[in-house]
């Protein structure tokens, strides 16, 4: 959360490319799927910049 907190007091964006399911279940259990934009495909993550 604190990279997440520095780069957006920075006007910056912080994504995930390629979560585990592990950390993306982690992030629908603690309702952080809204939070971090995740991605699979790498251009699609940069695309989204």
């Amino acid at each position: 959360m604190s990279a997440f907190i520095t780069t957006r007091n920075h006007h910056g964006s912080l994504k995930l490319l390629n979560p585990s399911p592990r950390l993306r279940e982690l992030f629908e259990v603690a309702k952080l799927e809204t939070v971090f934009e995740m991605f699979d495909d790498e251009s699609e993550a940069l695309r989204s910049f």
